[in-house]
C-alpha cells in the first residue's frame, strides 16, 4: 500500500510493486482487487480508439481518501511536488463521488490527459493543472483534441477562470472551486 501510495496518479508499475513487496503479479492482482472492494484504490482503464498508437491495458492507481494515502506515507504538507497528485486525485473522488467513471488517455509516444469522461456519445478531456497563470493548453491536450474533437474539454487549476476554443471544441479553465460547473455541464 505504500508503494502504491508513492504511485498515486500515475501508471501502475507492477515490476517495481513486486520487487518492493516480494509478491508475484498474481498475488499482486488480488490484493489490488481487495483494495478496491474495500475502496482504499481504484485502477482506472486508459480510454483508447486506436489500439496502435495508444496504451490499452495499463491501469493507473488512485485513492479514496487522499487523507488516508497521506497517513500512509506520512506525508501531510501541501507543498512540493506531490501537490499536483493531490489535487488530481482531488478530481478523481469528486467524479466517483457523482457517479462517474473517469479515464486517462495516453498515447505510446507519451502524450496523456489526466481523464477522459464518456457521457453517452460525448466525450470530456479533463486536465488537471497545479498553479496554471495563464490559459496555455499542453501539446497533450492538444493532441487529444485534434485526434478526437471533443465539444469541451475542461482543465482545473488553483485560481483561473477563463475559456479559449481550439479548432471546434470549447476549452474551459475553472478553478478546483468551480468542479459543480463542469459536472452540471455534464448531466
Amino acid at each position: 500500500i505504500k508503494a502504491l501510495s508513492l504511485q498515486t496518479g500515475n501508471i501502475i508499475n507492477y515490476s517495481e510493486l513486486s520487487a518492493i513487496s516480494n509478491l508475484e503479479y498474481p498475488v499482486l492482482k488480488k490484493i489490488m482487487n481487495l483494495l478496491s472492494k474495500t475502496y482504499i484504490c481504484k485502477e482506472i482503464h486508459p480510454f483508447y480508439k486506436n489500439k496502435r498508437t495508444e496504451l490499452i491495458k495499463s491501469k493507473k492507481i488512485y485513492f479514496y481518501d487522499i487523507g488516508l494515502r497521506n497517513a500512509i506515507i506520512n506525508t501531510f504538507s501541501i507543498e512540493g511536488s506531490d501537490i499536483g497528485f493531490i489535487k488530481e486525485n482531488f478530481i478523481f473522488t469528486e467524479l466517483i463521488k457523482n457517479l462517474i467513471e473517469p479515464k486517462y488517455w495516453r498515447t505510446n509516444s507519451g502524450a496523456e490527459v489526466d481523464f477522459v469522461i464518456e457521457k453517452g456519445f460525448n466525450i470530456y478531456p479533463l486536465e488537471v493543472k497545479n498553479n496554471l497563470k495563464t490559459s496555455n493548453i499542453t501539446k497533450s491536450y492538444l493532441s487529444f483534441i485534434e485526434k478526437y474533437s471533443p465539444k469541451d474539454g475542461f482543465l482545473f487549476t488553483d485560481n483561473l477562470n477563463d475559456a479559449k476554443r481550439y479548432l471546434k471544441t470549447n476549452i474551459s479553465f475553472l478553478s478546483f472551486f468551480n468542479l459543480a460547473i463542469f459536472l452540471k455541464k455534464i448531466n
